[in-house]
Formats: structure tokens, C-alpha cells, sequence
């Protein structure tokens, strides 16, 4: 354990001197707090390989869960917000990645329609992120001090995260960016290959790619021309919707 120290002492005095990042760890099981500490391409090993390739060589999650135990990584809450979300498959997803990676951070369900909530939500210690569904995803835009040139062409925001200037230094205020992801989604399955019935229907119907301003930002932004599609927006809730049509085209994909 003693080595450790002096291995400590040894990196404080290069980095005073040095700008250059220093990699240093000492070998063995005894090294291994060296190895939790180093902080730059400290070499790791993976549960799956057979062996590990050095004496105390420890996986990555190994040693995040050795930075959390020595309050070097404060446990996070991440959130979904919005309703109805309680079928949502999301924190089974995060939590599972978090407990896989050795983060200590966790991922809830925030049922609510209320903005009031949503800002008691964002000023709450240890408030990480937060995924934004309906009927919540516009109002948010007003909330946030911050929105990403997707979030602001669109005019809804699906993902919220805090900015590093208050990561940084606790001192200063929080303050949070607003952006919207949902065209990233609309991207992706358009790529696939599918036919181009299905895309249609992907499109319209919106099902499982994002929202309906999240497809309109996607085809009058894309240069894309010679295909023809109708969205009807809120045709369950508002009978009398009227209809908006865009030009795409299928060949790109």
C-alpha cells in the first residue's frame, strides 16, 4: 500500500513539471488502488477475455465501483418524464448498463404532465439527465436555458442534460441543455432496408422513430425530393386536423 503513496507523491510532482499525462501504476494486487487512480488510459482487462493480461490488471467497471467507493463518482438519478410511461422499457435498460459498467447511477420513471414538477425535477441534487416524452416535449423548450440547433428547429425537446460549466465548478449555476434526438431514430430506420411501403408507414404512423415535429424538422431540412408523404397531425385527438405534405426522396436510402 505504501508504494501506492510514493507512486502518488511521484505523479504530483511530474504533473507540476510536466504537462504532458503521465500513465503510472504499480503491478500487482497491492497496485491496484495505483490503477483506480491513475485517470488516463489506465490499461484495463474484461471479464470476457480468459486471463487477465498483467498481475492486478482490473476491468473498467471494477474500477469505476473503486472510484465510487472513494467518493470519486457521485451517484447520479436519471430520469424519463412525461405520461403515460409506465409500460416504458427504459430504466430496465439504463439500470442494466449501469450495474454492467460499475456506475452507481439510476434510472426512474417520473410520471407527470406538470411543468412545476419537471423544474422541482431539474434543481433536485444529483440530478443527471433526463429522457422528455409527451406531453411534456415542447413546454420543456421554455424550461431548459439552452437548446441544440435540432431542438430549436423542431421546437420540442426529447433529452435534457445539465452543462459541464457547473460540473466544473459546483460554484456556478446550474443550467441545463435542451435537444431532440427523436430525427436520429427517423434516420436510422429510413437507412435499413426496407421497402419503401414500410418506410411510408414509418413515416406517417411515426411509430417507434420519434414525433411528428421530429419528422417534419427531418424532410424540409434533408435535401431530398421526388417522393410525396402526408402526415396528419393530431388526427386521433383533433378530428379536424389539417393535413401537411413534404417531398422526399427514397432513393437516398
Amino acid at each position: 500500500m505504501e508504494d501506492n503513496f510514493h507512486l502518488d507523491s511521484f505523479k504530483a510532482r511530474m504533473s507540476a513539471a510536466h504537462k504532458t499525462p503521465l500513465i503510472a501504476i504499480n503491478m500487482g494486487a497491492p497496485g491496484r488502488l495505483s490503477r483506480v487512480l491513475n485517470g488516463f488510459l489506465t490499461p484495463v482487462s474484461h471479464p470476457c477475455l480468459p486471463e487477465v493480461a498483467a498481475p492486478g490488471q482490473m476491468s473498467a467497471a471494477e474500477i469505476w465501483q473503486g472510484l465510487t467507493l472513494l467518493g470519486e463518482v457521485k451517484p447520479l438519478s436519471f430520469y424519463l418524464v412525461g405520461t403515460p410511461i409506465s409500460q416504458s422499457r427504459s430504466p430496465a435498460l439504463h439500470n442494466s448498463l449501469f450495474q454492467r459498467t460499475g456506475l452507481p447511477h439510476r434510472y426512474e420513471l417520473r410520471e407527470t404532465n406538470q411543468e412545476i414538477d419537471f423544474r422541482s425535477m431539474l434543481q433536485s441534487d444529483g440530478f443527471g439527465g433526463a429522457s422528455v416524452t409527451i406531453p411534456l416535449k415542447q413546454q420543456v423548450t421554455k424550461i431548459v436555458d439552452a437548446l441544440t440547433p435540432a431542438a430549436k428547429k423542431i421546437g420540442a425537446v426529447n433529452t435534457v442534460v445539465p452543462l459541464d460549466d457547473h460540473i466544473r465548478d459546483p460554484k456556478c449555476p446550474r443550467r441545463f441543455l435542451g435537444d431532440n434526438t427523436d430525427w436520429k431514430g427517423i434516420v436510422y430506420v429510413l437507412s435499413q432496408k426496407c421497402s419503401v411501403h414500410a418506410k411510408q408507414w414509418l413515416l406517417n404512423t411515426g411509430r417507434w422513430v420519434g414525433g411528428y415535429d421530429a419528422r417534419c424538422y427531418l424532410c424540409i431540412t434533408l435535401p431530398w425530393d421526388s417522393v410525396q408523404f402526408t402526415f396528419w397531425r393530431g388526427i386521433r385527438t383533433r378530428p379536424n386536423a389539417s393535413q401537411q405534405s413534404f417531398r422526399i426522396i427514397m432513393s437516398k436510402f
